[in-house]
């Protein structure tokens, strides 16, 4: 009758006849015994190391977030700036601070504000080659100009309802200024299944919801009025069906019983400031796992 053998499933050698490790093996780790544990060692100091680090940045970047999304003038967001200065919350509180600079009529200084952003993200894997915008007075332009960024206004009313040519005058633009990705933000026409399509995975947005929810206007609104307890913004891959495309990154806040459409609005701006640049450094490497931040 025959015998039954188990062998083992590393080296198919039946069990209890594995050979001995090599003689030469055994001379070097007798000869290396020692340094070899100091090696072993020295890993799990760095790697203890690395968990206290990265701890010490997530809790700085939590407590720069807090702060921003708390923050309602030029100082509170200045400290923001100064005393968190390498975290993404920081990134977010200069382009807020210069919105709010611009706002009250300090245009140099906002001005100053962005020109300071664009050099702390010096090592951003995309830049921009064109702004552009169908509203002729977009304050977007003039603070693209300041940085001499390319800008082209394609004004929609000149076309009445004729979608098609408008885009066409759109996609002329774009085709000289030949940018890899675009990025719709506050963009509120409405683009055709033909235009998406030439960009087709190419092309982001940023919607003031919590998608799939309340597509289209009137966001806040429409979450207060439902009683969500939690409200936000998504970036997304745009297609042809309106807000609608994969969903790369979103950020939440909850909705405190004295909210109202514009403190909804107020409050979520900071996070907007936050998810939409981080979503598009990951988009630009090709990382499109999904970010949730909380705010």
């Amino acid at each position: 009758m025959d015998e039954n053998i188990t062998l083992d499933a590393t080296t198919g050698a039946p069990l209890g006849e594995i050979s001995q490790a090599p003689p030469a093996l055994e001379a070097f780790l007798d000869k290396h015994q020692m340094k070899l544990i100091a090696l072993a060692v020295l890993l799990t100091i760095l790697a203890i190391v690395y968990v206290i680090v990265k701890g010490i940045n997530q809790s700085n970047e939590e407590t720069a977030g807090a702060l921003l999304t708390k923050a309602e003038d030029l100082s509170e967001l200045q400290t923001v700036v100064k005393n968190h200065g390498d975290t993404q919350a920081a990134f977010s509180a200069k382009v807020l601070l210069a919105e709010k600079q611009w706002e009250d009529g300090q245009q140099d200084d906002a001005i100053s504000t962005l020109k300071d952003f664009v050099e702390s993200d010096r090592d951003h894997p995309a830049r921009p080659v064109l702004v552009v915008s169908n509203d002729p007075d977009a304050g977007g332009l003039t603070k693209a100009q300041a940085l001499d960024i390319p800008i082209a206004c394609v004004d929609h009313k000149p076309f009445g309802k004729d979608r098609a040519a408008f885009e066409a005058a759109l996609q002329s633009l774009l085709e000289a200024a030949r940018p890899d990705i675009l990025c719709l933000a506050g963009f509120m026409r409405i683009l055709t299944p033909e235009f998406t399509a030439k960009w087709d995975g190419r092309m982001l947005n940023i919607h003031p919801s919590l998608l799939p929810k309340y597509k289209g206007l009137h966001t806040h609104a429409r979450a207060l009025a439902a009683g969500d307890a939690a409200h936000g913004c998504s970036v997304h891959q745009v297609t042809a069906a309106l807000d609608d495309g994969p969903i790369l990154g979103q950020a939440q806040i909850a909705v405190g019983p004295d909210d109202t459409a514009d403190t909804l609005a107020m409050r979520l701006l900071p996070l907007e400031h936050a998810l939409y640049p981080a979503v598009l450094r990951r988009f630009a490497v090709g990382d499109y796992r999904r970010l949730d931040l909380q705010g």
